[in-house]
């Protein structure tokens, strides 16, 4: 029998190429990634055996028997080797660990060892004479069976573990797995062609395409791995049991950073600082640079890393030396704060770590600069609820569930309702209620209030359309718009379009602007000049909690100025006087003032004496939900004494 053995050559030439570059890279210190490695040199020497055996069965009346079938026999223990090492390979991606779970997948590879090796004296599965050369027996199906059995397992685990992995690792799992067993059932059904060690092959560069390429895990710009590599090492650590410490370090004020110097003076600073710290902790492989200024590395050891990381701190009160042009060269001082986490803080739940590590940037980026801050219990916990709070918020966007409650402006010279706030008001089935301060806060720092901010808004334009404001005596309902909404280019654009799918008369929409959008008065003007053309019409909310001077404020085209709560108590405190000043000037100006925070009778006297006409707060209504609302206003607009 002619053995065409050029597939298994151009195998291992493959396996050679990739077992040089794969060693090049770095790769991520994960369980799965030395498998991976595993996989191709035993596939490398598998391929050499069958290389070999292949030879020597073409020469078999040369060569004694009992040799060819020894060689004959490696090859096919190291196949299933090969099979075993891909079927444990794909398991650890669902972290399972063979020393605690699955023993018995492991079985079959087993007897199929003893099979082979009792096959030298029993001659059941192949036998090699000098007469006939190599020739299959019947019990040689079992190979064919082995092989289905791995694959087939293989596929069931990976389904029912879907959700453990991506879409894009199932495919590249279940693809390997199938070309290995046609690889096995075509060499079955043409057994002089040696293609089983090419399908492996070709399944591995599948699995390295897809999964296994070190550069998927690295950072284009320097020596450290990216978030996607610290996510599958926090799922790999929760799954071997192991527990870290470690030192997470930020940048402050990275987006302003980037918006002053251009982006190859960025790329410079963050790259001498990813380089730095390299140099700093030579010891650890697990050194993370997630984005956006952010940097992570972990401690697998048992010493106190805390004072190494006082050291790294320290060097951020020195500016980083950056060139410019050929000879020239410029110094910039990169604040940073830093975290230290103690190697118990996770305990050995690194999956928990991986879901919250913005949260711990997040809680403490206001904290004191270039300082370590060591995490506790208190902020852990407090992390902890910041991370629900997201995913509250996920959940109601998804579900579209966020409630819209409404609180009444008073008009003192109309006696009479004139309009109303819509307010945001989030009801989580986990959670309970949560305060509208704490998810909006959450959702400006994930980003998420944009999406937010696009569902209150139709909501309120769906209420408008369903009921005649006219008749209910409003002239408009006011809506928040976030500092943060204002980043958005596409902002007014979709506004416009959601006002033109519910239909609503722009005329009947004030959008209410905090002192803080203004810190951008040309970003600020762009989005509102297409709005004011429809006829929107804009307050200004919060006045006197942000940095906006009168200058700025008749710059925009407010119509309205609310001055916060903060303000008027401290007026009806006895601590100052400038509320009467502020209305006298506001007013003066031809714009109407509003007072939030009326909560007694006498603050509703004053008020009147002082002509501040609009008036919002407890004393007349708590923002209600939306039949309340409309109950509410029958009652105080159709009846206008009942409210005195």
């Amino acid at each position: 029998m002619y053995w065409n053995c050029d597939f298994a050559i151009v195998s291992m030439i493959i396996n050679i190429i990739l077992y040089c570059f794969y060693n090049r890279k770095k790769f991520l210190p994960l369980r799965r990634n030395r498998l991976f490695h595993a996989i191709i040199v035993t596939e490398l020497v598998a391929a050499g055996v069958d290389i070999v055996s292949s030879v020597l069965c073409e020469f078999y009346r040369f060569i004694p028997e009992y040799l060819n079938e020894l060689i004959c026999t490696a090859f096919y223990i190291i196949y299933i080797q090969v099979i075993v090492f891909v079927f444990v390979h794909t398991r650890a991606f669902f972290n399972v660990d063979p020393k605690r779970k699955g023993g018995i997948y492991y079985i079959p590879a087993i007897v199929m060892i003893l099979l082979y090796l009792s096959n030298l004296y029993l001659h059941f599965i192949f036998s090699i004479t000098k007469e006939n050369g190599f020739a299959f027996k019947p019990a040689f199906n079992l190979s064919v069976y082995f092989s289905l059995f791995y694959a087939i397992v293989a596929i069931v685990s990976i389904l029912r573990n879907a959700d453990k992995i991506s879409a894009e690792q199932k495919f590249g799992l279940v693809s390997a797995w199938v070309i290995i067993f046609l690889g096995v059932i075509y060499e079955r059904v043409n057994p002089r062609l040696l293609i089983t060690n090419l399908t492996v092959t070709i399944a591995e560069l599948v699995l390295y395409l897809i999964q296994q390429n070190p550069d998927l895990y690295r950072d284009r710009f320097n020596e450290m791995y990216n978030y996607r590599g610290f996510e599958e090492i926090a799922i790999d650590l929760s799954g071997r049991g192991e527990s870290f410490s470690g030192l997470c370090i930020e940048i402050q004020n990275y987006e302003n950073m980037r918006s002053v110097y251009n982006g190859n003076t960025i790329e410079s600073i963050s790259s001498k600082i990813s380089d730095y710290i390299v140099e700093q902790f030579k010891e650890t492989d697990l050194k993370f640079y997630l984005s956006k200024g952010m940097y992570i590395i972990l401690f697998s050891d048992e010493d106190e890393h805390r004072d190494e990381a006082a050291e790294i701190v320290k060097r951020f009160n020195t500016p980083w030396e950056i060139p410019c042009g050929l000879q020239e060269k410029y110094y910039i001082r990169v604040d940073v704060t830093a975290v230290y986490l103690p190697r118990q803080t996770w305990g050995k739940d690194y999956s928990q770590f991986r879901d919250m590590i913005f949260e711990i940037f997040t809680l403490f980026s206001d904290e004191e600069i270039n300082k370590v801050h060591v995490m506790d219990d208190d902020k852990k916990r407090r992390i902890k609820r910041r991370y629900e709070v997201a995913q509250a918020i996920e959940r109601a966007l998804i579900n579209k569930s966020v409630e819209v409650y409404y609180q009444p402006i008073y008009s003192y010279e109309k006696n009479k309702v004139i309009s109303a706030e819509a307010l945001a008001r989030m009801h989580d089935d986990k959670l309970g209620f949560i305060p509208p301060d704490e998810f909006i806060s959450i959702a400006e720092k994930n980003g998420k209030i944009t999406e937010l901010g696009y569902q209150i808004f139709e909501k309120i334009c769906a209420f408008i359309r369903d009921h005649d404001l006219d008749k209910m005596g409003l002239d408009y309902i006011e809506i928040n718009l976030s500092p943060i909404q204002f980043r958005n280019e596409k902002l007014a654009e979709r506004l416009l379009e959601i006002i033109d799918k519910y239909k609503v008369d722009p005329r009947k929409l004030n959008f209410e602007i905090t002192e803080s959008a203004m810190t951008d008065i040309g970003r600020t003007l762009r989005q509102i000049e297409p709005l004011k053309e429809r006829g929107i019409s804009f307050s200004m909310d919060d006045y006197g909690t942000g940095y906006s001077n009168l200058i700025a404020i008749f710059k925009l085209p407010f119509s309205i100025l609310k001055i916060d709560k903060s303000i008027v108590w401290s007026h009806f405190n006895r601590e100052n006087d400038m509320l009467y000043d502020f209305i006298k000037v506001f007013r003066k100006n031809g714009l109407k003032v509003v007072c939030e925070g009326v909560e007694t009778e006498e603050m509703v006297n004053e008020l009147n004496d002082m002509e501040c006409e609009f008036q919002q707060g407890y004393y007349y209504s708590r923002p209600v939900e939306e039949s309340q609302f409309l109950n509410y206003i029958e009652k105080i607009n159709g009846n206008r004494s009942s409210v005195r």
